[in-house]
């Protein structure tokens, strides 16, 4: 009797502790996924402020 008890206590540790990984797996995902979204974003903007930049920088070049 005793026996079966302890059984399903383990069971529901290890499914608890499978449980818990997974989260943390997905949080970090989730995490890793907002980096490259701010990467993205840091090159989009970086990008536009280069496009706008360029007929300055094309003018200055003409009047040096």
């Amino acid at each position: 009797m005793q026996y079966i008890i302890y059984q399903k206590l383990i069971t529901k540790s290890v499914m608890y502790l499978l449980f818990c990984r997974v989260i943390c797996f997905k949080q970090s995902i989730d995490d890793n996924q907002m980096k490259v979204l701010e990467k993205q974003k840091k090159k989009r903007i970086e990008h536009q402020i280069s496009m706008h930049d360029l007929p300055h920088l094309c003018t200055l070049s003409i009047n040096i």
